[in-house]
């Protein structure tokens, strides 16, 4: 297993569409989970509405591999989201000193 890394992803969601999109991401990421191991996502919206999701996986091999054929989960995301989403950044997590209460 490679160093714990991290996937920045960035989407445009209409703001009619943004509750769809909110579901679709959390039945998403959980099945990712499930069946490919990441260790999940923080999903943030950003001050001009664009939103963006933080996702740890084990290594950038294990999310490379990962196929999304699977996740039916995702297609409520996908369908609420203008333009294709984009990675911003595919990083290797050098610290964590993130520690932070958990919120739902």
């Amino acid at each position: 297993m490679g160093p714990v890394s991290a996937i920045m992803y960035e989407w445009d969601v209409p703001p009619e569409r943004e509750q769809e999109f909110i579901d679709g991401c959390a039945r998403g990421t959980r099945s990712i989970h499930q069946h490919c191991g990441s260790s999940g996502s923080r999903l943030h919206q950003a001050e001009d509405g664009r939103w963006v999701a933080y996702a740890r996986w084990p290594s950038l091999d294990a999310h490379d591999r990962c196929t999304l054929d699977f996740v039916p989960e995702l297609e409520l995301m996908t369908e609420s989201i203008a333009g294709p989403p984009r990675i911003m950044h595919r990083l290797r997590i050098v610290h964590d000193l993130l520690d932070e209460p958990r919120t739902t």
